[in-house]
């Protein structure tokens, strides 16, 4: 029986298929971003496939290519969310510095994203539930990464004297975590330029870093 053949890494097809992974992956893309908005405002179950079919210039059949289904589209949109935590996390594991000044980077990159990234944190906070029950158990695991990151980086700095001995770590984290959160909920027009929410996060991250430090931080 004959060797399957190899195709050389210059041949036509070759090229072919790579440039048909690459238009189908920024197709996709677009209709991910495309659901991204309509969910955001319109809601999970406002938006129908036809809508992003529309938003996108695409048929509703051609759509299928792209997402089998509306719940596709919303667990790649919230996978996606926890991927940044799981980036935050891995970040706070491997990056140099002390506890403090990585404790900080982690709530600014957090605060950031909170701020950013309006349309996919609603989605997340509204419509995650939404999810079968198959995919929630997906996404278990991911859920609760970056709270333990943070209690583990906590009780480092503790260690250091850094941060005050008299806190619990998984207790502290948690209010870390929800006070980040909380920003979902935030006025836009209290940071409406890159300048204002550059500053804001400073601010926020200043007094989120005081419930643990035994100073106020610089």
């Amino acid at each position: 029986m004959p060797e399957p053949r190899t195709l050389p890494t210059d041949s036509p097809l070759r090229s072919s298929q790579r440039q048909t992974g690459r238009r189908f992956l920024q197709r996709r893309r677009q209709v991910i971003d495309a659901a991204v908005q309509l969910f955001a405002e319109k809601g999970y179950d406002g938006t129908s496939l036809l809508d992003i079919a529309d938003a996108v210039g695409l048929l509703k059949g051609s759509l299928y290519y792209y997402a089998r289904s509306k719940e596709d589209l919303l667990f790649a949109i919230v996978e996606e969310f926890y991927a940044e935590g799981l980036a935050s996390a891995a970040e706070l594991r491997d990056s140099a510095g002390t506890p403090t000044e990585k404790l900080r980077r982690s709530l600014e990159r957090a605060a950031h994203y909170m701020l950013t990234h309006r349309a996919q944190v609603t989605i997340y906070f509204h419509d995650a539930k939404a999810l079968s029950a198959e995919r929630q158990a997906l996404l278990a695991p991911q859920r609760s990464t970056f709270g333990r990151t943070l209690a583990e980086l906590i009780k480092a700095g503790q260690q250091t004297g850094e941060f005050r001995p008299d806190v619990e770590a998984r207790i502290a984290s948690v209010a870390l975590v929800g006070s980040i959160n909380w920003l979902a909920m935030q006025d836009p027009a209290d940071a409406p330029t890159a300048a204002r929410r550059r500053r804001f996060v400073d601010d926020y991250c200043d007094l989120l870093l005081k419930s643990v430090t035994h100073e106020r931080p610089h």
